[in-house]
């Protein structure tokens, strides 16, 4: 039992991690906004097209209304864990960043998405599903969509990690925020 959007939506994550090591933080920033602002043009969408009156012809009406009409709690639940879990995966991937810039970007990507995800994952069920499911339930329907989510986003970073050298390289780009206050701990690392 878990929503079918999950099958693309945690590859987003990956595009993330591709902007922010390529381009940096403020790029990353932006295309969450972005991604924020399609999800909401996206669900206003569908309560728009949900809410007409049908054609005398479209017999289906109620079919579409069960399928596509949402809850105040899905989008909700959807808004605000893809931004705070986008936003966890961009912070700490710059962090990682500034303190391993040798390390390669398979381990900070991994690091960094699934914990993104995890964010996400969790806020989004507690958000649309809590005490709509029992507790036993919602924590069956949240820990399959972590383990679904965990094996995209591990193909997902790998495919990022070779990709974003590749970008690196031809846009002569390599993005590194500072973090001077985590200065002592990459001294110790080096």
């Amino acid at each position: 039992q878990t929503p079918a959007g999950m099958i693309c939506f945690p590859f987003t994550f990956s595009i993330c991690d591709i902007i922010n090591d390529v381009y940096g933080r403020r790029a990353a920033n932006i295309a969450i906004r972005t991604g924020v602002i399609g999800l909401i043009f996206y669900f206003s969408t569908l309560f728009l097209v949900s809410n007409i009156t049908p054609s005398d012809v479209w017999h289906l009406q109620k079919e579409w209304n069960s399928i596509f009409s949402l809850s105040l709690r899905i989008f909700a639940g959807t808004i605000v864990g893809f931004y705070i879990g986008e936003k966890a995966n961009s912070i700490i991937l710059s962090i990682l960043k500034y303190l391993f810039r040798q390390q390669t970007e398979l381990k900070r990507y991994l690091t960094s998405t699934l914990a993104g995800v995890t964010l996400d994952t969790i806020i989004f069920n507690l958000v649309a599903f809590l005490y709509v499911f029992s507790f036993k339930e919602l924590a069956y329907i949240t820990l399959t969509q972590l383990i679904l989510k965990y094996i995209f986003e591990i193909a997902g970073s790998f495919i990022a990690s070779r990709i974003s050298p590749i970008i690196k390289k031809r846009e002569n780009l390599d993005e590194v925020e500072n973090f001077p206050w985590l200065d002592f701990i990459r001294k110790k690392i080096k």
